[in-house]
């Protein structure tokens, strides 16, 4: 789990039949490079607690994804 606040991306994207892409409906996140393109990048997104995101290849979105979710509470076990 990641806590809410902001993020540096430093992105690398050295493939020309893949991308990067990170993106959330409600937060308004949408980071993304190009499939056929290569491109270094810094930005800075903000997580919000609550929010799901999702991080795909856009070219193979069914086999190359990630959701994960931020939560402002990190529970511990005892």
């Amino acid at each position: 789990m990641l806590p809410p606040g902001r993020y540096v991306l430093e992105i690398d994207d050295r493939s020309t039949i893949h991308n990067f892409h990170l993106a959330a409906r409600r937060a308004g996140v949408d980071v993304a490079t190009d499939v056929a393109g290569t491109a270094e990048r810094t930005t800075i997104v903000r997580l919000q607690d609550g929010e799901a995101y999702i991080y795909a290849c856009d070219a193979h979105p069914a086999r190359m994804n990630v959701t994960f979710s931020i939560h402002g509470r990190i529970r511990t076990r005892t």
